[in-house]
């Protein structure tokens, strides 16, 4: 998932590897499949409109900033639409940061391994594979003094 274009064209141009895009029934936006792998697709689209239906099932997800970026309280939601997306062997791979949100607003938005375990809950196994100090200068300008990346991998049960 991409909510801008640009990206998904950016992607596949990179990897110089042709795609084709598809208008999106379901709801506004578009889909970005690579034409040599047809495992490849990029849905741009508003995530919280689309449904699993369309999504169909994934080998891996990996989320390096949507679900630290949407406010806590849509946190569930994400996980309603993400997890008929998995089947048994999805890896799903969630980054996450410790981040005090007193100083810095957000996002991201602090999400700790309680917070993981609260959406996400009963249907998935989760597992802290890597911690890491991620802070540095940008960090520093929002004023923090402490910026934790945090990598998990879920699974279905």
């Amino acid at each position: 998932m991409e909510c801008a274009e640009k990206g998904c064209r950016e992607f596949f141009e990179e990897q110089d590897m042709p795609y084709t895009t598809e208008n999106l029934t379901e709801c506004e936006g578009k889909v970005f499949k690579a034409t040599t792998d047809k495992k490849i697709a990029i849905y741009c689209c508003d995530f919280f409109k689309i449904s699993s239906k369309t999504l169909g099932k994934f080998d891996c997800i990996w989320d390096r900033g949507s679900f630290v970026a949407i406010p806590v309280t849509q946190r569930k939601q994400y996980s309603n639409i993400i997890t008929p997306t998995m089947h048994k062997d999805t890896v799903y791979l969630l980054d996450s940061f410790l981040v005090d949100n007193t100083v810095f607003g957000g996002p991201p938005f602090n999400c700790t391994e309680d917070d993981i375990k609260k959406a996400f809950g009963s249907q998935t196994d989760i597992k802290k594979i890597d911690e890491r100090d991620a802070f540095g200068k940008w960090q520093e300008s929002w004023g923090l003094k402490t910026f934790v990346e945090e990598l998990y991998m879920l699974k279905m049960k």
